[in-house]
């Protein structure tokens, strides 16, 4: 149950993502840097299962991660493993030290990914390359992703109208020339309505979780973090890492 956007920013590119969760899940932890394979990697995580939803690293790659609701026909013809499912966001903190996309792509496509409900992994590097890796349950699939594919869209509730509705929101909000304030605007909106089919999503059982923005550039990598509804706090937690190989202030 998420909300993920991008776009090119000066020097470099933004990622943003709403996660959306039940409300009897634990409240995730905010942005922590940490070492992973020799680099400094940025990442918030999910109290609950330990994994994460996003991660950037100072090479200048980010991976996210979508709940593959949209693939539910798929992984109803196979049974659940014997070992019981990984939790998905374990494959966020897994691919966080990717140097770039090529590293990402052989990574997962070398990942035994059985034990995994399906997901969609978008990935992005400094070179402005961005794909989506698909997982059904039953196959990986991966497709390039650019500005027409704003923004991915997953949802427990009704995912082909929730994906429809905010996408058409959007493409009404966001031209192809807007910038990161006209996406941060789009992730904090209630429209049509405030419940289950706005950005900032509210129903009964469920709700946004949390706001992340991602920059890279080519001094620095910044994740800011808003921890609840975008609509009721605007605290903000970041964390920066300076780019590997940039001069350190």
């Amino acid at each position: 149950m998420c909300t993920l956007s991008f776009g090119p920013a000066p020097e470099g590119y933004f990622v943003s993502f709403s996660r959306d969760e039940l409300r009897t899940r634990a409240a995730g932890l905010g942005p922590r840097a940490i070492e992973r394979g020799g680099l400094r990697v940025v990442l918030p995580i999910d109290a609950d299962a330990g994994g994460s939803w996003i991660a950037a690293n100072e090479a200048g790659t980010t991976v996210a991660l979508l709940n593959g609701y949209r693939f539910q026909s798929a992984q109803a013809e196979r049974a659940p493993p014997e070992a019981g499912w990984i939790t998905r966001g374990r494959l966020v903190v897994e691919l966080s030290d990717a140097a770039d996309l090529g590293d990402v792509e052989g990574r997962i496509h070398g990942r035994d990914l059985w034990n995994f409900r399906p997901f969609e992994l978008a990935a992005f590097d400094s070179s402005g390359a961005a794909a989506l890796f698909s997982w059904n349950g039953i196959e990986l699939l991966r497709r390039e992703l650019g500005p027409a594919d704003r923004p991915l869209v997953s949802s427990s509730f009704d995912d082909p109208g929730v994906r429809q509705a905010r996408r058409a929101l959007f493409a009404r909000m966001v031209t192809p020339e807007a910038g990161e304030a006209d996406v941060v605007r789009f992730h904090t909106s209630h429209d049509p309505e405030r419940g289950p089919y706005s950005p900032c999503m509210h129903r009964p059982d469920a709700q946004t979780v949390s706001f992340t923005l991602v920059r890279v550039s080519a001094a620095a990598v910044e994740m800011r973090h808003r921890p609840g509804s975008p609509c009721a706090t605007e605290e903000e937690q970041c964390v920066r890492l300076t780019r590997a190989g940039a001069t350190r202030p």
